[in-house]
């Protein structure tokens, strides 16, 4: 998990709360960047929104509700913690959706848009909740991890009955060094309780179908790679890697034809000079035709597809000198 820590980064900032309001229509920023083509990028969030990196070694993810109305987001509070929010995608202003005195990270939607998984921790551990989306109901505590074990990034499947998570272990890897290692991805089941244990890996992110899962497994210093896991028969693919290159957070297209991941590739680390940096790619599921769709010197990460295909949503530091977070839309040509 060498890897998440190039993107530690923990903001303080103030919070906007408040029941769901009428708003006025959003002033949307459109970008297009000479060094990505003719694609146009489009600004989701403002300053207000303060969209949060995450925490050392976890870094943030987002998601878009299935109707396409609603970014869920983590935001920094006042008293340094993270909570879930809300962004409308088309006025602006955001809705909070937890108030723990803790942190929240990774929102998913259930595929109704009624239910938001995510993770949180209370007390020692991270675990897996569930809250209402709109409604704000009573959050629902899914994971019972405890000890050295801890869950994050939460998907649910297509059906609604399982989420898939991942299992990590805080462990010393050297002296007075200590840090999440051992993922493991596991499902479990809404219906009947059932954890099941699947494959070494993070990231985990459904097909369309729910016949298959994506994720990440990180293959020696410095290296992660993407592959797909059949559920039916417990078959591993590699669909894409190479040594010395990242690639996390990998999300089928609607269509399940295509992955759209961030790596590494094409950047380098040199100490004191160079650093790797993140983009988003695609790949088609049998490993072909990779193409690089970000080139910008800032990170680009966490992509998440629209339900037609046509636009991705990501998380960036683009458009900031101080490389304030904010959320994108990219549309695909």
């Amino acid at each position: 998990m060498k890897v998440l820590k190039l993107l530690v980064y923990f903001i303080c900032v103030q919070i906007v709360s408040g029941c769901v309001p009428v708003l006025p229509v959003a002033k949307l920023i459109l970008v297009q960047d000479p060094q990505e083509g003719a694609m146009v990028l489009q600004k989701i969030t403002s300053g207000d929104d303060n969209v949060s990196y995450g925490l050392s070694q976890v870094p943030s993810s987002i998601d878009i509700s299935p109707d396409g109305e609603w970014i869920a987001f983590s935001k920094a509070s006042p008293n340094a913690y993270l909570d879930i929010y809300l962004k409308n995608t088309k006025t602006p202003g955001s809705v909070q959706r937890t108030f723990w005195s803790y942190n929240e990270l990774h929102p998913s939607f259930s595929p109704d848009g009624s239910q938001i998984a995510f993770s949180g921790v209370q007390g020692n551990n991270w675990n897996i909740y569930l809250i209402g989306s709109l409604s704000g109901q009573a959050v629902r505590q899914i994971t019972t991890l405890s000890g050295n074990s801890h869950g994050f990034r939460p998907q649910f499947s297509p059906s609604g009955d399982e989420i898939a998570f991942v299992s990590l272990t805080w462990g010393q890897v050297a002296t007075n060094v200590w840090s999440f290692i051992d993922p493991y991805i596991w499902t479990y089941n809404l219906e009947n309780g059932a954890l099941t244990q699947l494959t070494r890996g993070t990231h985990p992110s459904y097909s369309p179908d729910g016949k298959n899962l994506v994720f990440s497994r990180e293959e020696g210093e410095n290296t992660q790679s993407i592959w797909t896991l059949n559920l039916a028969n417990g078959s591993e693919t590699l669909i894409y890697g190479e040594k010395d290159v990242v690639c996390i957070t990998p999300k089928f297209s609607p269509d399940g034809k295509t992955i759209a991941f961030v790596s590494t590739k094409g950047t380098k680390y040199v100490m004191g000079k160079e650093r790797q940096n993140f983009n988003i790619f695609l790949i088609n599921i049998d490993g072909t035709n990779l193409r690089q769709l970000t080139f910008h010197q800032a990170d680009d990460f966490s992509p998440v597809w629209s339900k037609d295909g046509k636009f991705i949503y990501f998380l960036s530091g683009r458009g900031s000198r101080e490389m304030k977070l904010n959320i994108w839309r990219m549309q695909l040509k």
